[in-house]
């Protein structure tokens, strides 16, 4: 009796269907967490087997197979390379970790509708044309030394919180990658009975570190996603795009030389503990509602902030911009604090950036720069007056003199920097002394005021 999957030319093994479309939900037990295949090793060698004689090299059609876990030697993951021409896994279900090493797919192969219960790795491996197009991980996607000689199109949806690490990765022509939402089904048929709520994507990491040919289209998109850690190292890449993402542990991009167009929409990283930038190119990267916070440990040099200020400048977005700003002036002062053998002039730059600091944070707090105004005024006005600088005398004085219209008016007139009716006095060196210092206070403030509009 032939199965009853149209166009299956194999015979009935099990519940009318053949070998390689039968359920095989009952080949393994579950033994803490993980699938213990002990009970059916026999049926599992026959199934390879039979595979094996039906010439998978030549033969195109795997549509709708169920893979139970994949033996040492096998098509798949041998120890010699082998080439494989037009080849379909459309709707196949593959059980257990499966594993693709040393495979050259010549033609084209499709991955449509396929769903991966176990992790899926591909090792050693090359794809001429390859489309992947609603294909379900519910573990973990390792690629290592993996090329992409043609048109690629990946389009993954995710039921599980999943590491995807790719490694090496060579792309030539046009490649997209997108991350989709939760399959909206349980998987209790395959043996996967955890299911997260619809409408967000958890990954653990994402690492990536490959190499893409000039003038190609690249696309890698994640949306609606919680990420652990994300790490993208690469020599020269297209479009990555990040949209409606929370990313709480780690965020790196390191060494990218032409890093092409970047896109982060709608991005929480505010409890992310590292964000991590570093001897990369920024030109053409979209920042749009990303919420930095206060908590992240920026590990970047001055370079990264003065590109990511520049970023926020072409944006009009200059309240982002002063905050890069300031991180890039902070910088700038680590790097003269700890360069050695340091000349007068660094010596004096060093210190008018720490001064600038506690001012007004560079430019950033209006009211810490108001405030140093109305005290240095306070104090230079006591000074001029022969207080003495004793809480005591102060406080005295207080009592009688604070409440004087007299007194505030007095202090009104000395504060003011732009005064004209100025006298000759013995005390002339404490108003000149004032005005200078006051004209650099005032001058932090306004640039505070400003940090709305351009600087």
């Amino acid at each position: 009796m032939k199965c009853h999957i149209p166009d299956c030319p194999d015979t009935v093994y099990e519940n009318d269907l053949c070998i390689f479309h039968c359920p095989k939900d009952d080949w393994f037990d579950i033994k803490e967490d993980n699938k213990d295949w002990s009970k059916s090793e026999l049926k599992v060698d026959k199934f390879w087997e039979l595979l094996k004689q039906k010439n998978v090299p030549n033969f195109p059609n795997l549509s709708k197979y169920i893979f139970p876990k994949f033996i040492e030697q096998n098509y798949f993951s041998s120890y010699q390379s082998k080439i494989f021409t037009t080849i379909s896994f459309n709707n196949a279900v593959f059980l257990d970790t499966a594993i693709f090493d040393s495979c050259k797919f010549t033609s084209r192969a499709d991955f449509d509708n396929a769903k991966f219960i176990g992790q899926v790795k591909f090792y050693n491996c090359s794809f001429s044309d390859i489309e992947a197009y609603n294909v379900l991980l519910t573990n973990d996607l390792e690629m290592i030394n993996v090329d992409f000689e043609g048109k690629t199109f990946f389009k993954v949806v995710l039921s599980n919180k999943i590491s995807m690490n790719m490694l090496n990765i060579k792309i030539a022509k046009n490649f997209t990658f997108e991350i989709n939402n939760f399959w909206p089904r349980k998987l209790k048929h395959f043996g996967y009975k955890e299911h997260l709520p619809k409408g967000k994507t958890f990954i653990k990491s994402f690492d990536f570190n490959g190499e893409m040919s000039d003038k190609i289209f690249c696309k890698f998109l994640f949306a609606n996603s919680l990420i652990d850690q994300v790490v993208i190292n690469n020599h020269n890449s297209g479009l990555f795009v990040f949209e409606q993402c929370k990313i709480q542990n780690y965020f790196g991009i390191n060494h990218l030389m032409n890093f092409g167009k970047v896109v982060f929409a709608n991005i929480n990283a505010v409890n992310c503990e590292i964000i991590s930038i570093e001897s990369s190119v920024l030109g053409d990267t979209f920042f749009e509602n990303v919420k930095w916070g206060d908590r992240p440990n920026f590990q970047c040099d001055r370079d990264t902030f003065r590109q990511i200020k520049n970023v926020y400048d072409k944006q009009a977005n200059y309240i982002e911009a002063n905050q890069f700003y300031a991180r890039e002036m902070q910088s700038y002062s680590k790097e003269l604090k700890y360069k050695k053998n340091k000349n007068w002039h660094e010596r004096a730059e060093y210190f008018l950036f720490l001064v600038g600091k506690g001012v007004s944070n560079h430019g950033q707090n209006w009211l810490l720069a108001l405030g140093w105004i109305l005290f240095f005024s306070l104090f230079m006005f006591c000074w001029h007056q022969g207080y003495k600088l004793n809480i005591d005398v102060l406080t005295n004085y207080a009592n009688y003199s604070f409440n004087s219209h007299e007194f505030w008016n007095d202090l009104a007139k000395f504060a003011n920097p732009f005064r004209l009716d100025l006298k000759c006095d013995d005390k002339a060196y404490i108003t000149l002394l004032h005005k200078m210092i006051s004209g650099f206070l005032i001058y932090h403030f306004i640039i505070a005021l400003r940090r709305n509009t351009k600087r």
